[in-house]
């Protein structure tokens, strides 16, 4: 039973050969007409028409259609432009109230990064009851980076 499914199986797809492509017959030669006619072995040039892309004058194809705008920087400034506000603790620690140029007010913490607010790299290293220290990396005229200590004091001298 299973033979005869698999001849039949085999002699279907014989015939589905030879239908499209008619120079194979059934037995997997060549067909005899061409020996006759002596066609046998020409090959047939074919043509291919190459393209070539000249991108002068045209936008890249990779590109996005629409660009997106460069964010805004913020301008940096120097440390010293701040000004200590007040200065509070709790049992958590010291916080400190500080006002930029701009008029805008923060609240700080020791160890929190001002670079965020417009400072070379500044962090803050130390909060006490009358002052702050702020840490900064300043490259000098080498190219080295160098720390500088900062201290904002609640009430400056000139205030005093």
């Amino acid at each position: 039973m299973k033979s005869s499914v698999f001849v039949l199986l085999a002699a279907v797809m014989a015939i589905a050969i030879s239908v499209i492509d008619p120079q194979i017959g059934i037995s997997g030669t060549s067909n005899p007409a061409d020996k006759r006619t002596g066609t046998q072995g020409v090959t047939e040039v074919v043509t291919i028409a190459v393209y070539e892309y000249r991108p002068a004058g045209r936008r890249d194809p990779f590109m996005p259609l629409t660009i997106k705008p460069e964010p805004a920087r913020q301008p940096q400034m120097l440390v010293p432009e701040l000004r200590l506000i007040a200065t509070l603790w709790n049992k958590d620690g010291y916080y400190a109230l500080i006002r930029l140029p701009d008029d805008k007010s923060y609240t700080i913490r020791e160890g929190m990064d001002l670079g965020k607010l417009g400072l070379h790299g500044g962090r803050v290293y130390k909060i006490m009851k009358d002052s702050v220290i702020i840490r900064e990396k300043i490259r000098d005229h080498r190219g080295v980076f160098t720390q500088r200590d900062i201290i904002l004091k609640l009430r400056p001298e000139d205030e005093r």
